[in-house]
């Protein structure tokens, strides 16, 4: 499913509008889970845990299809 508004047109945008605030906020925090995944597995020095990497690899892929 392709969506009408990417993250280029929201980021220049300056309407109020509840949906673009809304995606503002998803990318937000998609941005800051792929940051806390990888902050851990750096403090850990190494991927104990599959499932973090699996979650990671989930989450930078849902960036992608914002992206473009």
């Amino acid at each position: 499913m392709k969506k009408e508004i990417t993250m280029e047109k929201i980021k220049y945008v300056r309407i109020d509008c509840p949906m673009i605030k809304q995606e503002q906020e998803n990318y937000k925090q998609l941005k800051n889970a792929i940051t806390h995944f990888e902050d851990k597995i750096a403090s850990q020095g190494m991927i104990k845990n599959a499932r973090d990497e699996e979650q990671l690899n989930k989450l930078k892929n849902i960036l992608k299809e914002y992206e473009i």
